[in-house]
């Protein structure tokens, strides 16, 4: 599975990468990258709930721990900024459709990605 259990439970950064076959130039990575994330108060609320939590201020703290450490994570492997619009396809608040909705979103623009890029591989070898 992609995401974790919980569905606000801190932002997610995901990145596809699918290698599509030519026959005339050989294989081809397409990528999409998506960062999930939910409003700061929504993921401090999915604490509460996930760890057991019944001080607000608490959560708080355990949600900015975590997400600092997920910051220092992904700027440290990447070298860019977790979250940062401009390395991103897709920015999706979660909070907004649901857990199962957001997936089905993701896969749905994929699809669609994959059949674009098809379409101008095929275009590009006839």
């Amino acid at each position: 599975m992609i995401f974790s259990s919980s569905p606000l439970f801190f932002n997610v950064s995901i990145s596809f990468r699918v290698w599509l076959s030519s026959i005339v130039n050989g294989p081809v990575f397409v990528r999409l990258n998506v960062f999930i994330y939910a409003p700061q108060e929504d993921e401090i609320a999915a604490v509460m709930k996930e760890k057991g939590i019944k001080n607000m201020r608490k959560a708080k703290e355990e949600w900015e721990s975590v997400d600092k450490a997920q910051h220092a994570r992904h700027e440290y492997i990447t070298g860019k900024k977790r979250g940062d619009r401009h390395t991103r396809d897709m920015l999706i608040n979660s909070s907004i459709l649901g857990w199962d909705e957001t997936a089905d979103m993701i896969i749905d623009m994929i699809d669609r990605k994959f059949e674009q890029d098809d379409a101008k591989q095929l275009k590009k070898e006839a």
